[in-house]
């Protein structure tokens, strides 16, 4: 038996050392042959030139030749080579691409060499299936015909030769009797059997074939047609039509006898005497059940492939249904993902150029980090993530944002920095922070009147307008038709320029004793009105906050969220952290060193990292040389993770258990999927409420198509110990 051979396709060099080594059992066993190519030209040039490849594992985005190409390739010279996809672009699209294009299955990077072995198995099966299946079929189809062809040859000859094969008859019976395939030789006239050789006997049965004639064998054995179930017309059976002159073959017919059921490909023929008239009929059946299911595995296989092909477009018309625009969006964040790979590029000095550009030109005072709250516009220690430059630009070019996360995790300061930016840009800015406008014992018509006054004031309109007088000359107007007008009538033709407006603590609302799902239509109104009114084109709004649209709103049918960019805060990158470097350098010899070790406790999370990065500045212990990871470590464990409720000072570890314990969900199911995902790196993103509480406790994020705690600190406090401790309080 030949040694499967697997040709891999990657311009990622190390792949091959790590196959080798994963594979170099069966290598070594020559179980497995393994050749390699680094593009797709190269592998096509091999399949065209040396060929017999089983299996071909190949990226996608490739030098010269990519691996979609590529698979249509394969397709053309040998559909019989499988091939199996991976790549590290693992999103639907790209799944839905690789399979449309012939792709057997799809892996991702990094590679689970378990789950590649596997499936390479699997593959390999299937494969040596179908060789299997394809090899039983011609070898049938090519007895069949070359039986059939020499059977015709020694019929005709009969008819000029009859004395001579007459003296050969034992012959000619020894040499049909041979023959895998039965034969079936009926007389025209009287309808009985002339011969049968060994294979129509045994599919037969030895007494019927001697003792009835056609017609009777028609009723014992009750031919069915293979597909319906159902009876197969008897005038359409190959012998029958024989009879009437005509050369059919038919393979879909069944014959069923003493329980038995058994699948035939049946050959028929009418043979002719010196007067032209049918003598006598020959027929040819071939048992065709290893064929019929090998078509079945085949079909089967086809089936899995379409069920596969439907659930990816399940997938994406669910996905569809969340946002219509998805396609357009894709492009949009394709772009931005883009752009943002060019200024990951920027060397450190770039971002420090970046980050000083954000703070006064005369700034000297001393580097401080600073825990806790929104940090000053010159703050030293601000961190520039992507997410302001998506913000910036987004709000720059009118469109609406949505920056909800959880807490702590930079919105006030980013929406700080944003409008010193903007309002550099001769924007005109304002921030309402909604908590101070308060949310208890409040009045709708108060409310508002708190949120118009704060607007005037911000944008400083109060000289332009009496609020007092001009809230009691439109009090016959609703509250929201009332900022409207405001809007309309103060706002706009009083200021020029472009207008922001940040809305932040944006979940304060859901503790009012009033719904504001009126407030949430009315920012999407002013959105709509710049269709009729270009006025309305200098407006925009960005909501920041920790909740999620569905909790803002108590009618589940009004959609205000879904106009504009929804913007996440991630964690801090190392490379957007160097500003945090000028507070270590004076402690510490090594301070990037440090910071990895930070960002790997932290995964970014500002507060955390921001705290961390104090207590080394404020340490007066040394740092042992090449002992950064283990000193920083330490540091966490005494400081942050031991007797954690009572160095949670400012609150934050405190504030994500109380979200947690008051949250309205059920307190059981909800910490059962958090353990659940506690446990389980790569458990599968769902949008429900469970989930999303999770999100905006800050406990969980997401991280690319699965979701995970947030860091190592969070998984060390809310452990399994507090979970059950919690569970049975």
């Amino acid at each position: 038996m030949e040694i499967p051979k697997i040709l891999v396709v990657d311009d990622e060099l190390d792949l091959e050392r790590l196959i080798r080594q994963k594979f170099r059992k069966k290598i070594r066993q020559k179980e497995l042959d393994f050749v390699f190519a680094h593009n797709g030209r190269e592998a096509l040039e091999y399949i065209q030139g040396k060929g017999n490849i089983d299996m071909v594992l190949t990226d996608i985005y490739m030098p010269e030749m990519d691996g979609l190409t590529l698979l249509t390739k394969i397709q053309e010279i040998d559909p019989i080579i499988k091939a199996i996809i991976i790549s590290a672009y693992g999103d639907l699209d790209n799944i839905r691409a690789a399979m449309n294009y012939g792709a057997f299955d799809f892996l991702t990077k990094p590679i689970d060499f378990k789950d590649l072995e596997i499936t390479t198995t699997k593959t390999l099966n299937h494969v040596q299936q179908i060789k299997t299946a394809l090899a039983q079929e011609k070898a049938a189809r090519e007895e069949q015909e070359k039986s059939l062809d020499k059977l015709k040859k020694e019929v005709e000859k009969r008819k000029k030769v009859e004395e001579a094969l007459r003296n050969n008859e034992k012959q000619l019976t020894q040499f049909l009797a041979g023959i895998p395939v039965g034969i079936f030789i009926i007389n025209a006239k009287t309808k009985f059997p002339y011969y049968a050789n060994y294979q129509a006997k045994k599919i037969f049965g030895q007494e019927l074939l001697s003792e009835v004639n056609f017609d009777d064998l028609i009723n014992i054995y009750q031919p069915y047609c293979l597909h319906t179930g159902k009876k197969y017309p008897v005038d359409k059976l190959p012998v029958r039509r024989a009879l009437k002159g005509e050369s059919t073959t038919v393979s879909d017919v069944e014959i069923r006898h003493n329980e038995q059921h058994i699948p035939l490909e049946i050959s028929a023929q009418p043979i002719y005497d010196e007067k032209g008239d049918i003598s006598y009929v020959i027929a040819a059946f071939q048992d065709i059940t290893q064929r019929k299911k090998a078509e079945a595995e085949r079909i089967h296989f086809t089936e899995q492939l379409a069920k596969k092909n439907l659930d990816l477009q399940q997938a994406k018309e669910q996905l569809s249904h969340y946002n219509a625009t998805l396609e357009k969006k894709v492009r949009e964040r394709t772009q931005e993902l883009t752009e943002t790979l060019k200024i990951l590029k920027a060397t450190q000095a770039d971002l420090m150029i970046e980050n000083a550009l954000l703070r006064s030109a005369d700034n000297e005072k001393s580097y401080g980090y600073q825990v806790g709250g929104s940090l000053p516009i010159d703050a030293p220690s601000y961190v520039v993530r992507s997410a302001d430059r998506y913000v910036y630009k987004a709000l720059k070019s009118g469109e609406f944002c949505y920056i909800l996360n959880a807490r702590q995790m930079g919105k006030s300061s980013l929406r700080v920095q944003i409008m010193k930016r903007l309002q550099a840009k001769d924007f005109a800015c304002v921030g309402v922070d909604l908590s101070e406008i308060g949310n208890r014992k409040l009045t709708i018509k108060q409310w508002y009147a708190g949120f118009m006054y704060i607007l005037l004031s911000g944008l400083n309109l109060l000289d332009q307008v009496n609020i007092r007088e001009w809230l009691k000359q439109y009090d016959f107007l609703s509250p929201v038709q009332g900022l409207g007008e405001l809007i309309h009538q103060v706002i706009l033709p009083n200021i020029s320029h472009n207008i922001v407006i940040f809305i932040d603590e944006i979940d304060s609302v859901l503790s009012l004793d009033f719904p504001m799902d009126d407030f949430f239509i009315f920012l999407r109104s002013c959105y709509n009105k710049r269709a009729d009114n270009p006025d309305y084109q200098r407006l925009t709004f960005a909501l920041l906050g920790v909740a999620s649209p569905s909790q803002l709103l108590e009618d589940k049918q009004r959609t205000p969220f879904n106009i504009g960019q929804v913007i996440y805060l991630q964690g801090f990158q190392f490379h957007e952290a160097q500003p945090l470097l000028e507070g270590l350098k004076s402690k510490v010899n090594h301070p990037k060193a440090i910071l990895k070790s930070v960002l790997y406790w932290t995964n970014g999370q500002p507060f955390l990292t921001q705290k961390i990065c104090q207590l080394i500045h404020n340490s007066q212990k040394e740092i042992p040389e090449n002992q950064e990871k283990q000193w920083v470590a330490q540091l966490v464990r005494s400081q942050i993770i031991e007797n954690w409720e009572c160095q949670d000072e400012p609150e934050h570890l405190r504030t994500i258990r109380d979200r947690i314990l008051k949250s309205s969900l059920d307190k059981k199911r909800l910490l059962k999927r958090y353990q659940a995902i506690l446990h389980n790196p790569n458990y599968l993103i769902t949008d429900d409420e469970e989930i999303r509480e999770l999100i905006l406790s800050g406990l969980v994020i997401k991280d690319d198509q699965s979701l995970k705690v947030h860091n190592p600190i969070y998984e060390a406090i809310f452990n399994d110990s507090w979970i059950e401790f919690i569970t049975n309080k």
